[in-house]
C-alpha cells in the first residue's frame, strides 16, 4: 500500500465522517429531505464499502467511521426502499470486522441488535410472512 493511497483512503474517511455527522444533525437532516439525506448516505457507503475491501481496516475505527455507520442502517433499517443503503453499509460492517479492534467497537456500538434486526421476516425479500 502506498503513501498516497493511505493518504487518499484517510482524507476521503475523514470527509465521509464529516459528512456523516452533519447529515446526522437533526436541523440540517429536515432541510434536506428524506431523499436527499438517503442518497448521501447511499454515496457515503458506497465510497466506504471500496475502501472497506482494501487495507484499511484499522482506519476505520480510527477516523471513528464504525458508530455512525451503525447509525445508519439504524436509521434506515425500516425503510423497505433502502435495501441498496443497507446493502453497501452492511457490507462495509461485515469487511472491516475482519479487525478484532473493530469487531469489539462494533459490538459494543449495538451492531449485533441492529443487524439481527435487518433479519426480521417483515424485512426479508420473499419471505412467507410477507
Amino acid at each position: 500500500l502506498s503513501l498516497k493511497d493511505m493518504l487518499e483512503a484517510r482524507f476521503l474517511m475523514k470527509l465521509s465522517r464529516i459528512a456523516l455527522a452533519l447529515l446526522a444533525v437533526e436541523s440540517s437532516a429536515a432541510q434536506l429531505g428524506t431523499s436527499a439525506q438517503y442518497q448521501a448516505h447511499l454515496n457515503i457507503s458506497q465510497v466506504l464499502f471500496k475502501l472497506s475491501q482494501g487495507q484499511h481496516d484499522r482506519l476505520f475505527l480510527a477516523e471513528g467511521l464504525l458508530e455512525p455507520l451503525i447509525g445508519v442502517v439504524r436509521a434506515h433499517a425500516q425503510e423497505p426502499t433502502a435495501c441498496e443503503l443497507l446493502t453497501y453499509a452492511v457490507g462495509v460492517l461485515k469487511n472491516v470486522t475482519n479487525d478484532e479492534d473493530n469487531r469489539k467497537c462494533s459490538a459494543e456500538a449495538g451492531a449485533v441488535a441492529v443487524l439481527f434486526g435487518l433479519m426480521a421476516a417483515e424485512h426479508l425479500t420473499g419471505s412467507a410472512g410477507g
